[in-house]
């Protein structure tokens, strides 16, 4: 055995000591040449002249130690405490190379460290940072629990394991940590803050201000923490108090378009538009590529009904997320208020081919086939929008609509079963239930839902209208009683009034009541709009015009209806069973199937027909 590697094992001569050039030259690789290994993914993280300086300062301490032999004692205490010190060479050079944005050289320098000196909690804590920037966080939470556990009162390690869990979606656990360092350092602004956001996260906005306040309070020119307490104050309707914090927060950042998008969007709230409309502005001056900037002036002209503008500024929207179904889905919305509605439905169409379950796509969608009469493609949107959201009151009577107008009346019905199931006290539906019930002819269940929808509001006037008229053949008495009701809540020049006047006369006709009759229409002679349709009816009722006249004078095919339906109305009453016939026949035979009178017309002739018969049969 030769004398080195005697030396080399020898108990005697205390520590392993290697010859004492490779002994530097290791500690000089290790610092020069640790951070360029071949596993280190992509290109060295630092640049050849940095490499070099490393080098040659590794070099340098060689030559220092170089001046000593062997055996000098100044020689192996230099080497001894540069071993001590290894673990802080490491993590100063993971602090220097996190610092300049290399943390996968980081990590691999503070892995080092912690071999060498494995209960120090900082260096686990800014490993715990670079594993962090790197995403990199269930890693991350593992090193700065490692800290924790080594310093239990590590506020550090708390914020930034809270950080960690809050960018994992774990706000639960991020209030948590928050609230640990809290306690260790309550002074500590960013931690308030951090808190804070996490609370806005799972709705604590109450709870969220309180930080937002403490972080303010700490630092008073934290611009962040205006603007993200102006937002919460946003959310809970306080428009006034968020637009104060935006303002602070714009006297500190000028330049802040975030800030200036959340002023738009207040202003628009409290009815300040054109204030709106000059923050707007301001914020896509300053992000000219931020797609929310357009969004929000986009949002801003819809409000000030200029959807051109809006449809401009949609446009950039596009044009900066072309592969988002949203921007083309709120283009949509500005081009079907502009009245573009085949350019409306392309725009729905691609972001329902951007995103198969966007749900208002094919809702809006459906609503634009079926104001465009294409209503067997409306039915299909639907069907897929509640495919998505199963019974959506909204879109079940959207279809519901759609599919009475495709005379598919009981499975329209259906629909509002549905909704009524869950909603009973939706009068909008029960109004719609009980139309369709009239289409069918079920008067009595049409006049039930009427009155349902009166019970839930009094003066509900669409309800009385629809009652009075779905109790014209079934009760009189009651169609009588709404009608006046009608007239007492919209008075006598109200559109629908005098179609009120007529169901009341004619009502109180069926009920041999001439003087009730004669009242009201004398009432209308007087107080009704003469230039209004169906003002000739009233004046025919009151025996100022005769039937020809009146007939005569009504016009389109749609009053020929009404005329002709209420002349045999009265001659049934009259008792001329032959002419009113003759009326009531025109009107099934040629009148406007839109018409109500038509289906009240289909009855009475029924009717009379039967009693006709009846007497042929006896004759």
């Amino acid at each position: 055995m030769t004398d080195r590697h005697a030396r080399a094992i020898s108990p005697m001569n205390g520590p392993i000591r290697f010859t004492r050039r490779s002994l530097l030259l290791a500690h000089s690789g290790l610092l020069a040449g640790l951070f360029f290994a071949p596993n280190c993914r992509g290109s060295d993280p630092l640049d050849t002249p940095y490499k070099q300086i490393l080098l040659n300062k590794a070099e340098t301490f060689v030559n220092k130690l170089m001046k000593f032999s062997d055996d000098h004692p100044a020689f192996w205490i230099k080497n001894r405490y540069y071993d001590a010190r290894l673990w802080l060479i490491y993590r100063e050079e993971g602090d220097r190379l996190e610092r300049a944005g290399y943390h996968e050289a980081a990590i691999r320098a503070y892995e080092l460290s912690v071999g060498f000196k494995p209960d120090e909690p900082i260096t686990y804590a800014n490993l715990g940072q670079a594993r962090a920037n790197l995403g990199l966080f269930i890693p991350a939470i593992r090193d700065y629990s490692r800290a924790i556990h080594l310093d239990h009162d590590y506020a550090v390690a708390y914020a930034r394991r809270g950080l960690a869990y809050s960018s994992l979606d774990r706000y639960d656990r991020a209030i948590e940590d928050f609230s640990d360092a809290i306690k260790r350092n309550p002074t500590d602004a960013n931690t308030h803050y951090n808190r804070a956001i996490a609370y806005t996260k799972i709705n604590r906005d109450e709870q969220a201000i309180a930080d937002f306040d403490e972080a303010i309070g700490e630092n008073p020119r934290f611009e962040a923490a205006y603007l993200n307490r102006g937002m919460a104050h946003a959310r809970l309707g306080r428009h006034r108090r968020a637009l104060g914090d935006y303002e602070a927060a714009l006297r500190l950042k000028p330049d802040d378009a975030r800030a200036h998008e959340a002023a738009a969007q207040a202003y628009a709230v409290v009815g300040e538009p054109d204030r709106a409309l000059i923050e707007a502005n301001e914020a896509v001056q300053i992000a000219p590529d931020d797609i929310y900037a357009y969004g929000t002036r986009a949002v801003i002209a819809m409000i000030l009904e200029r959807p051109r503008q809006a449809i401009a500024d949609f446009n950039e929207v596009v044009r900066l997320a072309p592969e988002s179904a949203d921007p083309y889905y709120n283009r949509a919305l500005a081009f079907a208020a502009a009245g573009e509605v085949e350019k409306a439905i392309a725009d729905y169409t691609k972001a329902i081919e951007l995103a198969r379950d966007h749900w208002r796509a094919l809702s809006n969608r459906g609503i634009l086939f079926a104001k465009s009469g294409r209503h067997q493609d409306a039915i299909r949107d639907f069907n897929a929008s509640l495919a998505i959201r199963p019974d959506d009151p909204i879109d079940l009577a959207n279809r519901a609509h759609s599919l009475a107008a495709s005379g598919r009346y009981i499975q329209a019905i259906e629909d509002f079963n549905t909704i009524l199931k869950k909603r009973p006290d939706d009068s909008d539906s029960l109004i719609n239930r009980g139309d369709l019930y009239m289409l069918i002819g079920k008067n009595v269940e049409a006049a039930a839902d009427y009155s349902a929808a009166i019970g839930l509001s009094p003066d509900n006037a669409v309800a009385i209208d629809r009652k009075a008229c779905a109790s014209f053949l079934i009760d009189p008495a009651s169609a009588y009683q709404n009608a006046r009701a009608y007239l007492v809540i919209k008075h006598w020049r109200d559109p629908r009034s005098q179609a009120m006047v007529l169901v009341a006369a004619l009502s109180a006709r069926q009920m041999n009541d001439e003087a009730k009759a004669a009242a009201i229409l004398q009432e209308a002679v007087v107080n009704c709009d003469p230039a209004v349709w169906p003002y000739p009816i009233i004046r025919y009722l009151a025996r100022d015009l005769d039937a020809k006249a009146l007939i005569e004078s009504a016009g389109s095919n749609a009053r020929q209806t009404e005329a002709r339906a209420v002349v045999g109305l009265d001659e049934t009453f009259e008792g001329n069973a032959q002419d009113a016939l003759e009326q009531l026949r025109w009107v099934n035979q040629y009148g406007d199937p839109r018409s109500p009178m038509k289906r009240i017309v289909e009855t009475e002739e029924k009717i009379l027909s039967e009693r006709r018969g009846s007497r042929s049969t006896r004759d």
